[in-house]
């Protein structure tokens, strides 16, 4: 939290601005984590016209999905990509679940 900000909260007695009170602490109400990521949403929604299908554009919000959760959990997507591609390529089709569920962005670790 910007000091800043608390120390005004602090001083003010009857302070109705952005904020909520949690206990006797005001703590400040932000939502720019959120709308960066909607920003991704907006570009994929733009450019799912040109997907080309319906099948396309699904494949496209898996793409995107993925990189929006690389991002909230501080992961480089271009290695990420590239590393489960590159595993991608020798796990067979028809390997269990727990297997592809371990290269999700959360679960993922570079080899």
């Amino acid at each position: 939290m910007d000091e800043s900000y608390y120390t005004i909260l602090t001083k003010e007695k009857n302070h109705q601005g952005k904020g909520a009170r949690k206990g006797y602490i005001w703590v400040a109400l932000g939502n720019n984590a959120i709308e960066r990521l909607h920003r991704y949403i907006s570009l994929s929604r733009r450019n799912s016209l040109f997907c080309g299908s319906h099948t396309g554009a699904e494949r496209t919000a898996l793409i995107y999905s993925l990189a929006c959760s690389c991002r909230l959990n501080g992961i480089n997507t271009f290695e990420y990509f590239t590393d489960i591609l590159n595993r991608l390529a020798y796990i067979s089709p028809n390997a269990p679940d727990e297997v592809f569920q371990e290269l999700l962005p959360h679960n993922w670790s570079k080899k």
